[in-house]
């Protein structure tokens, strides 16, 4: 049985239902999808599913642990007879009609039987190239084969062909004999019905912003690198230092809306977007609640702080009764103090109406959140338009939001447009009831015109044989 108490291999003979990205919204849409008994194909573009919320140590408000929370149904995805998943995959060509799709999917070579592999890490051990791992965000190392995170699914090595330098060795010690050295590319032809949208997002690169220093001084960091920093399984073992030095932090500064709320943006892409991320305050209050136990000094600087949820605001509450000190103003600029040892960080207090200097070991930008990549050009191979921020458009704000603007297709969470984990799931859950009423509407109707015509050949017979 599934998470939600019913078995996977119930099928009904519907149509099929694709979901496109195996983040948090996809991997909820694609259970209850599947909870009916229709059969789903969840395509991600990544070697594993989880998207951004397995990067988390905690979420907000109640500062559960995520990964606790999204293990188990990344189980119940590899468990699913109803679920096929496809890693490393996108979208290529689709034709047809809506209920009638043929979708193209092309597959990138693992060079790793996922039938064969065991996950027993021994060609980790042996493997001699390390590149950044894009999990920890640059602030670790991987191998070029390795395993995306610990609680990957699928639970398989997969080779970087990029960084792989073909010396052999994890074919050697591999015990199963898992590696596939000359893999290739594959196309996968099937016919859907429906669609979900699930794509997810991806942070605006603060190196644009040249002021705060990101990519230039390694002790500016984004709020996700923190999220890795803070995690018990993370690059560091969740132990707070400056990536410089490996020194212990003691004072650290948060820069809210860095790249965000820009009213210019419009003009000058280069200097942001002019919409809020909705989830900025509230990660940087979870964060700074976090270094708080740690007895780490927190400066937090916004413009406004937006706290419009259930126990948001005494979660806001709670950060600053453990002293977490909030000025209100924009971060003109970060910059090295005189001995390099530290950052200064320049900003305005408009309580006070003066700028400010602020000593600091450690400074988190907060950057807004943009339409996963990728996007773009799959919204364009299904026809549905985008909104002005490069969003999945909506049928309707209020009275459709969770149906696109071609029929069939339907998106949930942040494809949509910036929300938090909560809003993300409900989404999930409602736009995969949209796509099975939409199926089963579709199979009705089929059934219908067989029943009709049928009927019509009776009658035709009937009448040849009476004449």
């Amino acid at each position: 049985m599934n998470h939600f108490g019913f078995r996977h291999n119930k099928r009904i003979g519907l149509s099929k239902v694709l979901v496109c990205g195996g983040g948090i919204a996809g991997i909820i849409a694609s259970l209850r999808v599947a909870e009916y008994g229709v059969e789903c194909y969840l395509v991600e573009k990544e070697a594993s599913i989880g998207g951004h919320m397995i990067q988390y140590p905690k979420v907000f408000p109640t500062l559960d642990c995520s990964q606790c929370i999204l293990t188990p149904k990344l189980g119940d995805i590899h468990d699913a007879e109803n679920i096929q998943l496809l890693t490393l995959s996108e979208i290529e060509d689709i034709s047809g009609t809506p209920g009638n799709w043929k979708v193209k999917i092309r597959q990138k070579p693992r060079f790793v039987d996922i039938q064969k592999c065991i996950g027993c890490g021994e060609c980790f051990n042996v493997c001699p190239i390390e590149v950044p791992s894009e999990f920890n965000q640059g602030l670790g190392t991987r191998k070029a084969i390795y395993r995306p995170f610990l609680q990957a699914v699928p639970n398989v090595a997969v080779i970087d062909a990029n960084a792989c330098t073909d010396c052999g060795l994890c074919e050697t010690v591999c015990p199963s004999n898992a590696i596939i050295r000359d893999d290739e590319e594959k196309t996968i032809e099937i016919d859907i019905a429906a669609i979900i949208l699930t794509t997810g997002f991806d942070l605006y690169d603060p190196r644009i912003l040249g002021r705060y220093l990101y990519g230039k001084n390694p002790n500016v960091l984004t709020s996700l690198q923190m999220e890795r920093m803070l995690d018990i399984t993370g690059p560091t073992g969740s132990r707070v230092i400056r990536p410089s030095d490996g020194k212990d932090v003691k004072k650290v500064a948060y820069v809210l809306c860095c790249g965000s709320r820009n009213a210019e943006a419009g003009a000058n892409k280069d200097e942001g977007v002019p919409y809020c991320s909705t989830v900025c305050c509230l990660y940087a209050l979870k964060q700074a609640i976090l270094l708080r136990k740690f007895e780490i000094e927190i400066w937090l600087y916004y413009l406004d702080i937006r706290a419009p949820g259930t126990r948001y605001e005494d979660f806001y509450h709670h950060a600053q009764e453990l002293g977490v000190n909030f000025i209100k103003g924009r971060v003109s600029e970060i910059m090295p103090t005189l001995n390099g040892d530290k950052l200064l960080v320049r900003a305005e207090d408009l309580h006070i109406n003066c700028i400010i200097e602020n000593e600091v070991d450690l400074a988190v930008l907060c950057p807004p959140v943009l339409p996963s990549e990728g996007t773009k050009e799959l919204a364009q191979k299904l026809k549905v338009p985008l909104n002005e921020y490069k969003f999945i458009l909506e049928s309707h704000p209020k009275l459709d939001p969770l149906a696109t603007k071609r029929e069939g297709i339907f998106a949930a969470g942040m494809a949509t447009g910036p929300k938090d984990i909560q809003t993300t799931v409900s989404e999930a859950e409602g736009a995969a009831i949209k796509a099975i009423n939409f199926v089963r509407a579709k199979a009705i109707i089929a059934e219908k015109e067989k029943a009709a015509i049928h009927v019509n050949h009776l009658i035709k017979a009937k009448k040849e044989s009476v004449v």
